[in-house]
């Protein structure tokens, strides 16, 4: 007889984090409405479509026929009318293969970095600016990086769901915003996201200096661990954070669906 694989929702708080796992760190990190378990992969759900919010994680091999599951967790976005991903680790081999199989696209190539926050401590700032905690950190990142309507509604929703310690910082210059970055705590563990520079003040460090601010501001609270993603495309960012300490741990990728596979 067939075993039946039930699907079942689940508290994320239920699996331990784990610094050596981007895809735990991302679970407790990046916020999302609805998560499902089935047969060892992780399924995350939120709306509007966010890449790292709307992911299938497989976290374990299963004993599910690979191909058989790939399409029964399809169903479950489809269904709901939710675009999705899969999180893709250099040893998903058989996966990566069967899903470039079924249509899946490879895209957003990422680098994941990571660093003992200790090495920033003794750091010195090299530019004059200011560097707040921001109540309107939203409203700095638009006016910094901008985006569309659809987009603000998606970082608006993000931003609100995030129920761990946050550090929105946003530094400026003359009292005018031109980088910003968002950092999320859990426990030791720092993730920074999002760091952006307004076009004309880019590669003169600011982004470097918001970063140690805020590497120092989460030390105050505990954190002693940092990482980042990072597009394995963006060489000047890379270039910026291995000075700063970081260092590369594994190059990881998403797939999803073709518009026009079957």
């Amino acid at each position: 007889m067939q075993k039946i694989h039930r699907i079942y929702q689940y508290n994320p708080r239920d699996i331990k984090y784990s610094s050596v796992n981007p895809r735990t760190s991302a679970i407790h990190m990046w916020p999302a409405k609805k998560h499902y378990v089935f047969d060892g992969w992780i399924l995350r759900l939120f709306n509007p479509y966010t890449y790292r919010c709307n992911c299938i994680y497989p976290l374990k091999k299963g004993h599910m026929d690979t191909n058989a599951k790939i399409k029964k967790c399809a169903s479950i976005y489809q269904t709901k009318g939710y675009e999705f991903l899969f999180q893709i680790m250099p040893h998903d081999r058989k996966l990566d293969f069967l899903l470039q199989a079924s249509g899946y696209q490879k895209m957003i190539q990422t680098s994941w970095m990571a660093m003992n926050i200790s090495t920033l401590l003794n750091q010195k700032r090299t530019h004059p600016c200011d560097i707040k905690l921001s109540n309107n950190w939203l409203e700095n990142r638009h006016n910094i990086s901008g985006y569309s309507q659809s987009e603000a509604s998606v970082y608006k929703s993000f931003y609100q769901a995030i129920n761990v310690q946050t550090y929105p910082m946003v530094l400026f210059i003359d009292q005018r915003p031109v980088s910003c970055g968002l950092g999320i705590q859990v426990n030791k563990y720092l993730g920074i996201f999002d760091i952006r520079t307004k076009k004309e003040f880019q590669r003169q460090g600011f982004a470097s200096v918001l970063v140690q601010t805020i590497c120092k501001q989460a030390a105050k609270n505990g954190a002693r661990h940092a990482q980042l993603h990072v597009a394995q495309n963006n060489h000047v960012a890379i270039h910026m954070y291995h000075r700063l300490g970081f260092k590369n741990i594994c190059n990881y990728w998403f797939r999803k669906k073709q518009k026009n596979a079957s």
